[in-house]
């Protein structure tokens, strides 16, 4: 079978796909080898078209995904993120709002939460807190940011 030189006003899959068929076709006239590669041409583009469809707009596969500020997950998150701080920095710091929680799945789970806190006397403050939740649901705080919602 020889081939044919691609035209760039030609290279469309389309284009390419009759072109295989026309030389199969020419070489047997074996209808069910004509019909195989046409359906599979279809498929291919029907899957390279198609969206994911647990794929929210704009959401990307494996990123951080929103979840509700008053959700179990997001407040146990924030308290755990609260304790831990002040346990490592020697402070007194009180949860004030949850202001946005997100949710990431990894090999457990990420928790990033965007939150208002009191940290001693000084008036409350916005932070960004990421938790870490491993397979045994063992938590650890990976990160604490100060300044607005980072990241979000």
């Amino acid at each position: 079978m020889n081939c044919v030189p691609l035209r760039p006003d030609k290279d469309a899959p389309i284009f390419l796909a009759i072109n295989l068929i026309k030389k199969v076709g020419r070489m047997k006239n074996n209808k069910l080898i004509i019909c195989s590669i046409f359906i599979i041409f279809i498929l291919a583009v029907t899957a390279a078209e198609t969206k994911v469809a647990a794929q929210k707009e704009g959401e990307i596969v494996g990123g951080y995904g929103e979840i509700s500020v008053e959700s179990k997950e997001a407040r146990s998150a924030a308290a755990f993120a609260v304790r831990t701080r002040a346990a490592r920095t020697h402070k007194k710091i009180t949860l004030v709002k949850i202001l946005k929680a997100e949710q990431q799945v990894v090999a457990g789970l990420n928790y990033r939460i965007c939150m208002d806190v009191h940290e001693g006397r000084r008036k409350p403050r916005t932070v960004t807190a990421v938790v870490y939740q491993n397979l045994k649901n063992k938590r650890s705080l990976s990160r604490w940011k100060n300044g607005a919602c980072s990241d979000l």
